[in-house]
């Protein structure tokens, strides 16, 4: 797969601060990161096109583009997580309780190392123009019951 990440304040149907991955067949949004909950969803692009393409004013089609005629178009991805709401804070609630506890935290030091490797393939991915293969592997940690 070919991502592309992008840092804008300036793009079609944003619903910013989330986290929003823009593709060839369409946006992914994710939830807000300050709360942590909510619906991921998928705008289609060619469903976002024909909407677009079926206005035969250029006004109209702006009115397409940024109105809320287009926001019915965003449908609801269904995950294997589980929806959860703010859990800010409770990866160092998390790792306190293991140092009292004596126990392993579920940010371990090999997630850590593995989510930087996956986090720099990116650019080497980009400078060599060829798939990195992950040298690293990591235990799926617990989720957290609240």
């Amino acid at each position: 797969a070919v991502g592309n990440i992008n840092m804008s304040f300036d793009e079609w149907k944003s619903n910013l601060p989330g986290l929003e991955i823009y593709g060839t067949e369409g946006v992914i949004i994710a939830p807000d990161p300050n709360t942590m909950g909510g619906p991921i969803k998928l705008l289609k692009a060619n469903e976002f096109t024909e909407l677009v393409e079926s206005k035969p004013e250029m006004l109209q089609r702006i009115g397409a583009i940024y109105g809320p005629e287009s926001d019915g178009l965003f449908h609801e991805i269904e995950t294997l997580a589980p929806r959860v709401g703010n859990q800010r804070g409770s990866g160092i609630a998390d790792m306190a309780d293991a140092i009292l506890k004596g126990s392993k935290p579920r940010v371990s030091a090999e997630l850590c190392r593995h989510i930087t490797e996956a986090i720099n393939a990116f650019d080497v991915s980009a400078a060599t123009r060829l798939p990195y293969e992950m040298t690293t592997t990591c235990e799926k940690p617990e989720m957290l019951q609240f």
